[in-house]
């Protein structure tokens, strides 16, 4: 499985820094990346995602370097049923398609890679920082122009408007994330 797209950046949020990765092979599109905390709560979370050719999530994992005691990987299905690592069901997720990490805009493009967007419900598995684990909410995902995607969060009332980068996949959100660096090999 030899790769053909890979790309990596740098990303600063409002406090964070994440060193992100990617990689694109025939079968599969692995992302992941190393978060850093500015704040004393949390100091990193490490993450990989695994999806089909055509961005269907299979898997996720998501780890604390400073606190072994902090793990969690989650995955779904064909039939859309969501499963913990000692393969219990994950019933509260049922029904999620996507998954967000708040703390990573990597997350943020994945709906509008996946579907032809239209202004309809998606229910997303929304990783819970402070508590470190999944939970369901919904959004509505807006193309607002060729280089603008409106998130609402039904749950929260809070939107984001992601901005296209430079690979055509949107990951800028204004006043929460910069990219700092960018680099892509591959097609």
């Amino acid at each position: 499985m030899k790769a053909f797209c890979c790309e990596c950046s740098v990303w600063r949020g409002f406090d964070t820094l994440e060193a992100f990765n990617f990689e694109r092979t025939s079968t599969r599109v692995f992302m992941g990346g190393l978060v850093t905390y500015r704040k004393n709560v949390k100091s990193a979370i490490r993450y990989k995602l695994t999806f089909t050719e055509n961005w269907h999530l299979i898997d996720v994992s998501l780890d604390s370097p400073d606190d072994p005691s902090k793990h969690i990987m989650i995955s779904k299905n064909k039939a859309g049923n969501w499963y913990n690592e000692y393969k219990h069901r994950l019933s509260e997720l049922d029904g999620c398609e996507f998954v967000d990490l708040p703390f990573s805009p990597s997350t943020k493009s994945i709906p509008h890679l996946a579907d032809d967007l239209t202004d309809r419900v998606i229910k997303v598995a929304r990783f819970n920082t402070d508590e470190f684990r999944f939970e369901s909410n919904s959004y509505i995902y807006t193309v607002e122009d060729s280089t603008k995607l409106k998130a609402y969060c039904i749950e929260t009332g809070k939107t984001d408007y992601l901005l296209r980068e430079n690979d055509g996949h949107f990951y800028n959100i204004p006043n929460h994330f910069k990219t700092l660096y960018f680099e892509k090999h591959g097609r």
